[in-house]
């Protein structure tokens, strides 16, 4: 992991083999290794405060309302009426946060497979989660989102991933397969709905 201690510092967010994009850093909050996956936490200038998860750009306190919305709603506006919520990755807590405004919610399930990082999120994250953790209707799982999926006899209305990129040797390879998206259907209700962030 870079070390952005000194005055003149840059984030490469490099977006294919032919693209990328600095930020120029204004302080770096922290930095760890998961047992999953390297976690940055930087302040930019134009983008104020931001995730990094192994070097790659996850939200930004600048927009990350627009990505957040617009992985929650268009799913829980189509449900008739959204009870039970599962949903798959977001660490930041963002996700659950967008679920839990709706009234029709009587639980919302997370599951991370990384919970150093869920538990940083917790305490440096508090713009993306709004303490959306603490509530009541709220119950996170630490697993990996296939083996929970394959194994719970729950069902629920609607199921919103948003894992992260499938970086190679990443802990969401295994996510993005169809043999994964086979199993999302044993645990759908009648009228269910699932959702997946863009790549």
């Amino acid at each position: 992991m870079e070390d952005y201690s000194s005055f003149n510092c840059w984030f490469m967010d490099q977006e294919d083999a032919n693209k990328s994009i600095y930020h120029r850093v204004k302080k770096q909050v922290f930095s760890a290794q998961t047992k999953f996956q390297a976690v940055e936490f930087l302040i930019c200038n134009g983008l104020g405060e931001v995730l990094i998860l192994d070097n790659k750009i996850q939200s930004a306190e600048f927009d990350e309302y627009i990505y957040h919305e617009a992985l929650v709603h268009p799913a829980m506006l189509a449900h008739e009426c959204p009870q039970r919520v599962l949903v798959l990755g977001g660490g930041e807590g963002a996700t659950i946060r967008e679920v839990l405004r709706y009234s029709s919610v009587s639980e919302v399930t997370m599951v991370d497979i990384d919970g150093e990082l869920v538990e940083l999120c917790k305490k440096h994250l508090n713009k993306w989660h709004q303490n959306s953790f603490y509530d009541d209707r709220c119950k996170i799982i630490y697993q990996d989102a296939w083996d929970y999926v394959k194994n719970t006899q729950k069902g629920f209305d609607v199921i919103i991933s948003d894992i992260s990129d499938p970086i190679e040797g990443g802990p969401a390879t295994t996510i993005y397969t169809k043999d994964f998206y086979k199993i999302i259907s044993r645990i759908l209700n009648p009228g269910w709905l699932f959702w997946t962030a863009p790549l």
